[in-house]
């Protein structure tokens, strides 16, 4: 992803963090905060995320075995 995509995705969360009140803010960075350390775990265990859908998939998985 280069600089300029990157750089746009921040500016339209950050947008969209400065509408909310702040529980909600906080409930969505944790919630993305967790997510993180999940795809950071996934990657460690091997899983290639290099693609969305790579992602959601591993992450559905790890859901699952929690679940289980």
């Amino acid at each position: 992803m280069n600089q300029s995509r990157r750089e746009a995705i921040k500016a339209r969360m950050q947008a969209k963090l400065d509408k909310m009140d702040e529980p909600t803010r906080r409930a969505v960075i944790r919630a993305t905060q967790a997510r993180m350390m999940l795809i950071n775990a996934a990657r460690k265990a091997g899983y290639p995320l290099e693609t969305p859908e790579q992602i959601e998939r591993a992450l559905n998985e790890i859901r699952k075995a929690v679940k289980d």
